[in-house]
């Protein structure tokens, strides 16, 4: 599969032709200001994503230790397996890599953050197998 990176600005496109995404949609559900570009990547199908010159292979990331080894989980007074877990994460090079999975298994985010803790890239799911990189400086806080 061939990398797709489509750039918009979401006051110029509503829909982009052959592609099933909503440029108004994302910028109303993540507040970004008006003509903020938008863009949109894909993971490959080899499960790997690209953030400029650099590309992050999805998958051989390990569950997120969220629960300690002699965590329990009881509902109801019942004793119930611990959740599946949905966020995983990797190491590469100086970066970790956070990826939150949908309870069918499928990539729902990427966030890559750099050894300091700073979030590096941040892509969110808009739809099936495409990602829009939100970034920061584009988020409408007013």
């Amino acid at each position: 599969m061939k990398w797709c990176n489509i750039y918009l600005l979401h006051s110029f496109a509503s829909v982009v032709k052959g592609v099933d995404i909503d440029i108004f949609q994302i910028a109303d559900n993540y507040d970004l200001i008006k003509d903020a570009p938008i863009e949109i990547h894909t993971i490959t199908s080899e499960y790997v994503i690209k953030s400029g010159e650099r590309s992050y292979a999805l998958d051989d990331v390990l569950p997120y230790p969220i629960f300690a080894a002699n965590a329990t989980y009881t509902f109801g007074g019942e004793d119930r397996p611990l959740p599946e877990p949905r966020l995983f994460y990797k190491r590469a090079g100086d970066e970790t890599v956070l990826l939150s999975k949908d309870r069918g298994g499928a990539a729902e985010g990427v966030r890559i953050y750099s050894e300091e803790g700073d979030l590096r890239v941040a892509y969110e799911k808009v739809s099936e197998g495409r990602f829009a990189d939100i970034d920061s400086g584009s988020i409408d806080y007013a």
